[in-house]
């Protein structure tokens, strides 16, 4: 499943919460600055680059975790071009 970071602090308590890990160096360019914007804009940049790797390794599906933001589904799906690259 792909769940976009929209939220630094959120992302944290939810990482701490299951035991689960993310890149430093993503964690430290959400952290470069405390704006919801930059982090939604961010976290949106970061699923798009794994949904992309996904549909190009031929996955056979994908899972959202939507959380109550489905405008960064909706950035993310019109940025990868979705529906044009999974074969139906």
């Amino acid at each position: 499943g792909i769940m976009p970071v929209t939220n630094l602090k959120q992302i944290e308590r939810i990482a701490n919460l299951c035991g689960a890990s993310l890149p430093a160096a993503f964690l430290n360019r959400l952290a470069e600055k405390d704006d919801p914007d930059w982090q939604f804009q961010v976290g949106v940049e970061q699923a798009i680059r794994q949904i992309a790797n996904l549909i190009d390794e031929e996955v056979q599906g994908l899972h959202f975790y939507v959380l109550n933001r489905s405008d960064a589904i909706s950035a993310i799906l019109q940025a990868v071009e979705i529906t044009s690259r999974i074969p139906v």
